[in-house]
């Protein structure tokens, strides 16, 4: 016989034995066979109930867990897990490169010739993202800074003046004719996680970082302990990474794949992009000759498969191998971006 199986929505942790117990029995009784336990935020638009939120992963939250999973097979229902709170992976000690990056760009068309002046400021809010759920705790820094003809005919006529940013701010003078400065920006710890249960809420995890995937998994299975026979799956929800597109060691790894330097063609292959690291304006920026275009446009699918191979060596199989190593089944919904749909699949 085939049953169905639901999603369990923990809404803000707000869990009690007595609760657990009695919601477990409603579902057996309504002919339900597995629950998928999904503890995430609380909804906003109501009160909070007047019961208090059991942190995530804490000793509490850990006992109601195991509770729940032996209930629940007392009952005969099939329990799943999802690792974390919310969507992505993360968690509120996440720290430096463990957090996720994404690399961005900020241009400022310029009609020469003229003297001009900008602060680093303005170049980082120009690059700063308009994603969905940004993390109040990140930080920018400036990678390069070019300035360039426009349209740029070939690669040689960008001029990188990165050395000539002195306090914060950069001078220069520039000739007859139209021109642009392109400012590559890295934005460490970009993104919150989206509607993460309180203790899982912060930084998203990053998931080109082998060691922080492996120790975020870890410091799970080593929170909530021996779930093999109780729990079919661990589950990872859907990797809605907002254009996360950076690691401290992508630009060597791009070179020893693909054989050649990704950063001074990275400004010019990145789109402008916004909620869920959508592309909102494939215009933005100059206008390229069409040879340099072509180019670029194959330089850009070669960044993005090498951070597809980097999200599946890194991300997707240490999470395989660790489902396995605690004996029970990995699944993955595939969806968001950064990653091969089947991979998810």
């Amino acid at each position: 016989m085939h049953r169905p199986f639901v999603r369990w929505w923990w809404n803000g942790d707000k869990i009690g034995k007595a609760e657990i117990a009695r919601e477990l029995r409603l579902l057996k009784l309504a002919g339900i066979g597995g629950v998928e336990i999904n503890p995430i935020k609380f909804p906003a638009a109501t009160g909070d109930l007047g019961i208090r939120s059991v942190p995530w992963l804490s000793k509490e939250w850990v006992e109601l867990m195991h509770f729940t999973l032996d209930e629940a097979k007392s009952l005969g229902l099939t329990c799943d897990l999802i690792v974390g709170s919310g969507w992505p992976f993360g968690a509120e000690w996440l720290e430096d490169d463990q957090r996720t990056q994404l690399v961005s760009i900020a241009v400022k068309k310029l009609e020469g010739p003229l003297d001009y002046e900008v602060s680093l400021y303005e170049l980082f809010r120009e690059a700063d993202p308009a994603i969905t759920s940004p993390y109040t705790g990140r930080s920018m820094g400036l990678l390069s800074l070019h300035l360039v003809p426009s349209p740029l005919n070939k690669i040689g006529d960008a001029k990188d003046i990165t050395d000539k940013i002195i306090h914060d701010k950069i001078k220069i003078t520039i000739d007859q004719g139209p021109y642009a400065l392109y400012a590559l920006v890295l934005i460490h710890g970009f993104m919150e996680v989206i509607n993460g249960a309180p203790g899982a809420t912060g930084a998203v995890l990053n998931h080109y970082n082998k060691e922080a995937v492996k120790e975020y998994l870890n410091k799970m299975s080593s929170s909530i302990g021996t779930v093999s026979g109780k729990v079919r799956s661990l589950f990872t929800d859907s990797l809605e990474l907002e254009g996360a597109n950076w690691t401290g060691d992508l630009a060597p790894e791009f070179k020893k794949r693909r054989g050649y330097e990704l950063l001074p063609w990275l400004p010019f292959i990145l789109y402008k992009t916004g909620g869920m690291g959508n592309t909102f304006d494939v215009n933005y920026g100059i206008g390229y000759s069409a040879e340099l275009k072509e180019t670029l446009e194959r330089i850009r699918y070669d960044f993005e498969c090498t951070k597809t191979e980097l999200i599946r060596e890194r991300f997707v199989q240490q999470f395989i191998n660790w489902c396995r190593e605690n004996g029970v089944q990995s699944r993955m919904q595939a969806y968001g971006r950064g990653f091969h749909p089947l991979d998810g699949s």
